[in-house]
């Protein structure tokens, strides 16, 4: 008889494994409803631009590390910008304003 039984140390590892597969899926899913209004850029007014950097290996610069992916966001107009380590984060960054 096979015994199909894991560990609790390897049921916990798939569940881990299985939630960072989660995560990941939540972040690359650009549909309607996770689309999140950007406001005018601060300074000038102009449109904002989003751009996902997914995570990436660069193979023939080698020297370079590996990127874990981010978000950047960029005027239109006036070229301001900012970055921020998962698009929520961007999203959140720029438009986030002081009061006056």
């Amino acid at each position: 008889m096979i015994d199909d039984r894991i560990s609790l140390e390897q049921a916990a590892e798939n569940v881990r494994r299985n939630m960072q597969l989660l995560n990941k899926a939540i972040d690359e899913y650009s549909g309607p409803s996770n689309i999140k209004e950007l406001k005018s850029c601060p300074f000038c007014g102009g449109e904002a631009v989003l751009y996902e950097i997914a995570a990436h290996t660069h193979k023939l610069a080698t020297f370079m590390p590996d990127y874990p992916g981010g978000a950047f966001i960029e005027c239109s107009e006036c070229t301001a910008a900012l970055s921020g380590e998962t698009k929520d984060e961007a999203i959140r960054e720029w438009n986030r304003r002081v009061a006056s």
